[in-house]
């Protein structure tokens, strides 16, 4: 049996699996909301009561790890850790809960790890493909080919940071909106001019987020997209979309 925690900027997971046939087969799936992004104080610094959401999460995922064999559980963390000025004192406790270390990984592997993981799914190997991963306080993307990865970014935007920035008293209006989008087209522009050369032939989403938009989309009918995949991978919270828009 296998662990793997992501210690995400919106919520932590935890996966447990077996191992059948060379592949992991999840068995056990835990999920703690915790909005810890949404904690960053104006000085960037992780705000106490963040923290005590983060540490009482990882103390029940501690509990369930206990007995564990260290060499079979790996813990992840990424962007907001990657960023809080006092992560290592919201990191030394979270080891302490979780009794196990903790890794803060890079954009990059963040969004290395997104790539294959999806190419996992579903793999296509003659195709340039184009994964976008939204995540609570970063969004990566990456365009590969089969297990090739071609070139990768990752930007500071996200659900949790994004909603606090522009839509912190909970009021949804045009001017709100545009300033978000205007502001999200500025740091992506170069991203757009670096990956435009590449000409994908798919492009997958990686999150609760695009899980949600693939819905609303259906829902409202303001875009004509054309799922041809849409499905759970291992029974987790985060969903894989393979979508072609016209």
């Amino acid at each position: 049996v296998i662990a793997v925690a992501d210690l995400g900027s919106n919520s932590f997971k935890l996966e447990l699996a077996q191992i059948k046939s060379g592949r992991p087969v999840t068995t056990e799936t835990l999920k703690e909301s915790v909005r810890l992004g949404g904690g960053i104080t104006k000085s960037g610094m992780l705000s106490k009561s963040a923290m005590k959401r983060g540490w009482d999460a990882l103390s029940k995922f501690g509990s369930r790890l206990r007995g564990f064999d260290p060499h079979s559980v790996k813990i992840i963390a990424t962007q907001t850790l990657r960023t809080a000025k006092n992560a290592d004192e919201f990191l030394r406790q979270a080891e302490e809960q979780l009794g196990f270390p903790i890794e803060v990984i890079s954009g990059r592997e963040e969004a290395e790890l997104t790539y294959l993981g999806v190419h996992q799914v579903f793999p296509i190997n003659d195709e340039t493909n184009l994964v976008i991963d939204i995540g609570g306080a970063s969004t990566e993307l990456v365009v590969g080919k089969g297990t090739q990865i071609l070139d990768v970014s990752s930007e500071c935007v996200g659900s949790v940071s994004w909603t606090k920035k522009y839509f912190s008293t909970g009021e949804l209006t045009t001017a709100r909106f545009k300033k978000a989008v205007d502001a999200a087209e500025v740091l992506f522009k170069k991203d757009r001019a670096r990956f435009k050369k590449y000409r994908w032939q798919l492009v997958f989403g990686s999150s609760g987020i695009i899980s949600a938009l693939s819905l609303i989309n259906k829902a409202s009918g303001l875009y004509n997209i054309r799922c041809r995949y849409a499905r759970v991978v291992n029974r987790s919270v985060r969903s894989v979309h393979c979508c072609q828009t016209h």
